[in-house]
């Protein structure tokens, strides 16, 4: 039992680190895509920093559903408080 258990464990551990891989391949894509042009380099980096700030919440959310513990995740800053109050309820 303990061996199939101990099986167990580690395939949900792999799961998790494979959401976590494909999670960043996709925030790494919306970034390596963003535009270029001079013009947009303001907006284009405010939603860089959103991108990241949501990921972390995602990560930070499917830890916290798993494991039942809070993690920390970087700020809620430049997510709207509407959104904000939407994710807390």
């Amino acid at each position: 039992r303990s061996n199939q258990a101990w099986g167990r464990y580690w395939d949900g551990a792999s799961l998790v680190q494979q959401a976590r891989g494909q999670w960043f391949n996709a925030a790494s894509s919306l970034v390596a895509f963003s535009s270029r042009k001079p013009e947009d380099k303001e907006k284009v980096q405010k939603f860089h920093r959103l991108i990241v700030r949501l990921m972390s919440l995602l990560y930070g959310t499917a830890l916290w559903t798993l494991s039942g513990t809070f993690f920390d995740v970087i700020d809620e800053d430049g997510i709207e408080d509407s959104a904000i109050l939407f994710m807390e309820s």
